[in-house]
């Protein structure tokens, strides 16, 4: 189907400009979402809602770590169950190129005069289909919401080169991807609009920062990194329950469930506890890194819709009947968290009320900054600069970790 033909200039902008939507009602059924995917992988929530908070904030996406993680499983899994996405996985390799990932020209044979003759035509690319895919999910009523690439192996071939135009357009707030290729044979569509509810995620198979295909300090900002790690010592047991149900249970035969009904993602609304408690000290500890990194505006900004989107998720997983006289609103328009305690009807609820909170401020922005600032820190090379940094995330566990998974010896 040819999409500027088939429908209007104006048809292909509403479909461009429609917001990505989510499962109706995961607000109030998060948990067995969450319960869903974990039971087929072994992972923790604050990662699922890293990755959730990404999408929603309209981020693309690497998923990176060991192998046998189940990185591909996950970039497939999550996307249904949480936006009813048809997921298109594409397996990168040393033979990729602009023209096969965006589009080019190509040979074919014409045989309608019987006897086969050559001719050039322009073909799109893996990324390009998908997007077009991408309207149609939405012009022609298709089973699932969206669509999205997921790229596995992302590390095996030169993404820079690759990706051609899609470098600017997934970078910048003009999202219009320029399709050259089509230059006198398709010149009605020379250009396309990447829809807002469309995404990439990509999967890495690497212990470290590393990599076979250097990715550029440019592309590497245009994704936020998430670290898919092996499990622990103590989750060993739980490791050993997934891995046994897999061959002798019904584990391996779960599957995400498709959504049938959408609702708009939690808009962003000010909120003075937001302001005060996460997105002050975290600007705070931007600040700070600047003295030792040259690092722009698009990080703040990264990082306050980050943590905004990661808060509301995790505001979603507080048993708040445990908590009488206190709930979300009044946290929200809290300007600090004493005056919100007394509220409490029980007076023994405060400390465990308080350590909540205190976790769920500390781990937002953890969560928010790992997938910002940290992976420009790669670049530090002066002993004394890597000591102040360790000294600014120390408390930030996920921060720390990535910094020492970056080779950044603590």
């Amino acid at each position: 189907m040819n999409l500027y033909t088939t429908y209007s200039k104006e048809d292909l902008n509403k479909v461009s400009a429609k917001d990505l939507e989510i499962v109706k009602g995961y607000s109030n059924n998060l948990n067995n979402h969450l319960n869903n995917i974990k039971q087929r992988i072994l992972i923790d929530d604050n990662t699922l809602i890293s990755i959730i908070a990404a999408i929603n904030a309209g981020f693309n996406i690497i998923l990176y770590g060991p192998p046998g993680t189940a990185k591909s499983t996950l970039s497939q899994f999550l996307p249904v169950e949480f936006y009813g996405a048809k997921c298109n996985m594409h397996t990168a390799d040393s033979e990729w190129n602009v023209r096969k990932v965006i589009g080019g020209l190509t040979v074919s044979y014409d045989t309608s005069a019987g006897e086969p003759k050559e001719k050039i035509t322009p073909k799109e690319g893996y990324l390009v289909e998908d997007i077009m895919e991408c309207y149609e999910s939405n012009l022609c009523a298709k089973e699932h919401n969206t669509v999205f690439t997921i790229i596995d192996e992302f590390n095996r071939t030169n993404m820079d080169e690759c990706l051609g135009p899609m470098f600017t357009a997934i970078g910048s707030d003009n999202k219009t991807l320029k399709l050259d290729f089509n230059k006198g044979f398709n010149d009605h569509l020379l250009e396309i609009q990447i829809p807002k509810q469309y995404r990439i995620i990509c999967n890495m198979n690497k212990y470290d920062r590393t990599f076979t295909n250097e990715l550029s300090d440019a592309l590497s900002r245009r994704f936020k990194w998430i670290y898919i790690g092996a499990p622990n010592e103590d989750q060993y047991t739980a490791e050993n329950a997934i891995a046994r149900n897999n061959v002798f249970g019904s584990v391996s035969t779960i599957e995400p469930e498709m959504p049938s009904t959408f609702e708009s993602i939690v808009p962003y609304e000010d909120s003075n506890f937001f302001k005060e408690t996460i997105e002050s000290p975290m600007l705070a500890v931007i600040d700070e890194l600047r003295k030792d990194l040259e690092i722009g505006t698009s990080y703040k900004i990264d990082s306050i819709k980050l943590a905004y989107h990661f808060m509301r998720l995790k505001l979603n997983l507080i048993n708040w009947d445990e908590y009488d006289g206190v709930n979300e609103t009044e946290l929200l328009n809290a300007n600090n968290l004493d005056t919100l305690k007394e509220k409490l009807t029980d007076p023994a609820k405060q400390d465990p009320f308080e350590k909540v909170i205190n976790t769920l401020i500390e781990e937002t922005i953890d969560a928010a900054l790992v997938m910002t600032v940290i992976p420009a820190c790669e670049s530090l090379e002066e002993e004394d600069a890597i000591k102040r940094i360790k000294n600014l995330f120390d408390k930030y566990i996920r921060c720390t970790k990535e910094l020492g998974r970056m080779k950044l010896i603590f």
